[in-house]
C-alpha cells in the first residue's frame, strides 16, 4: 500500500508518502507545498490542489491520510486551512482513493505510544522505524511523515 500523508495548511502543507517495503514501512517522498500570503486564495488552493495530483500518479498513492483539523481561537485561519482540505480530499476523490482522518493524539498514540508524546517523542520514533534521520526535516513534512506512518501501521499491523 502506498500511503499520502498530509498535515494541512494554507501557508504550508505538509506531505509525505509511505509505501510497505517488506514488511517495512518506507518513505518515499517528503516535502512542504508552499504558499505565499500575498496570491489570491484561489491561487493558493489551486497550487495544494495541483501538487497533490501530481503525487498522487506520481507515486501511485491508494490513500490519503488526513491529520485532522485542529484550531484553537483563531477561527478565520481554521477557515482557510478547511478550504485546503477540501481541494485534498477533492484530489483524493478524483484518484479514486480512500482518505482517512486521524486527530493528532491518534497520530501520536499510534506513532509514539502515547497520546499526548512531544514533537521530539513523535520524532525520535519516526526515526527508528523509518531508519532515517529526521532533524532536517521540515516540521510539517514530519508531521505528515507521522500521519502517513498511523494509516500505514493501522492497516498493516505492522509491530514498532
Amino acid at each position: 500500500m502506498t500511503c499520502m500523508g498530509i498535515d494541512p495548511g494554507i501557508a504550508s502543507t505538509g506531505v509525505a508518502v509511505l509505501e510497505m517495503n517488506a514488511q517495512r514501512p518506507k518513505i518515499l517522498h517528503q516535502s512542504v507545498i508552499s504558499t505565499s500570503s500575498t496570491e489570491p486564495i484561489e491561487h493558493r488552493l489551486n497550487h495544494i490542489y495541483t501538487t497533490c495530483c501530481l503525487l498522487i500518479k506520481e507515486y501511485n498513492v491508494r490513500a490519503i491520510a488526513l491529520e485532522k483539523l485542529y484550531f484553537g481561537i483563531n477561527v478565520s485561519s481554521a477557515f482557510a486551512v478547511s478550504e485546503a482540505i477540501g481541494v485534498i480530499r477533492l484530489a483524493g476523490i478524483h484518484g479514486g482513493l480512500s482518505i482517512m482522518n486521524y486527530s493528532p493524539n491518534e497520530v501520536k498514540k499510534c506513532v509514539a505510544g502515547i497520546g499526548k508524546a512531544s514533537k521530539h517523542q513523535v520524532n525520535t520514533m519516526i526515526s527508528i522505524i523509518l531508519k532515517i534521520p529526521v532533524k532536517n526535516i521540515p516540521s510539517h513534512a514530519s508531521d505528515a511523515i507521522a500521519v502517513a506512518l498511523t494509516h500505514i501501521l493501522s492497516h498493516n499491523g505492522v509491530p514498532v
